[in-house]
């Protein structure tokens, strides 16, 4: 697989990303493959992202007989394979971000916590592919699927334990906001009553 990094020199995030031989070598395949359905379900007109200049197939209208149009498209799919997959020369781009806010143990290491919660602002949580930590390579639908249900199950159970420490505390009808105020504020009362009836030892 290729291999990634993202830099910020002058407060201007600039992403490097190279592609591996064998994904270079897969993507023109599919490329080929792809050109080749299209031809046959009649397309008159074919291109590529290359962005050098944009390589496009005009061909007459009809299905994939005609020796004239098959010569056409093989004479496409050679310039296409020619271009290949040069830096900054074909357009890239992903359907499914993966990996930008890594779950982990440790704020060193990752955004959020195995809950789902940004160690650097209370109550925000991410709950998507985002938190995988790395991309997959495959589809992630089903994993992302099983992640969000985990944690947001996680998440209602902590605030159903909030509610219960204190009940009748929260109004019905209170904004959201202050539901989420008085919850961290109960959290941090007793996180207090721990801590004063903790016994600290100091070895001299």
């Amino acid at each position: 697989t290729g291999r990634g990094r993202c830099s910020v020199p002058d407060a201007a995030p600039t992403v490097h990303y190279t592609i591996s031989p064998a994904d270079s070598a897969a993507m023109l395949h599919g490329l080929d493959h792809a050109f080749r359905i299209l031809a046959a379900a009649g397309a008159t007109s074919i291109c590529s992202l290359h962005s050098a200049r944009l390589l496009r197939c005009e061909l007459p209208p009809g299905g994939a007989a005609g020796k004239g149009r098959e010569e056409e498209v093989e004479c496409f799919l050679k310039k296409v394979a020619k271009a290949g997959t040069l830096g900054n020369t074909l357009g890239l781009f992903s359907a499914h971000q993966m990996g930008s806010c890594r779950m982990g143990h440790s704020p060193l290491t990752s955004v959020v916590d195995c809950d789902g919660e940004s160690w650097e602002r209370d109550d925000l949580y991410v709950l998507d592919a985002s938190v995988f930590p790395t991309a997959s390579g495959a589809n992630p639908m089903l994993t992302t699927l099983s992640i969000a249900q985990m944690l947001a199950t996680r998440l209602v159970r902590r605030l159903e334990a909030e509610d219960a420490a204190a009940p009748g505390a929260i109004r019905e009808g209170t904004p959201l906001l202050e539901v989420r105020q008085a919850r961290r504020n109960r959290a941090r009362e007793e996180e207090a009553k721990r801590k004063r009836g903790r016994v600290v030892v100091v070895a001299a």
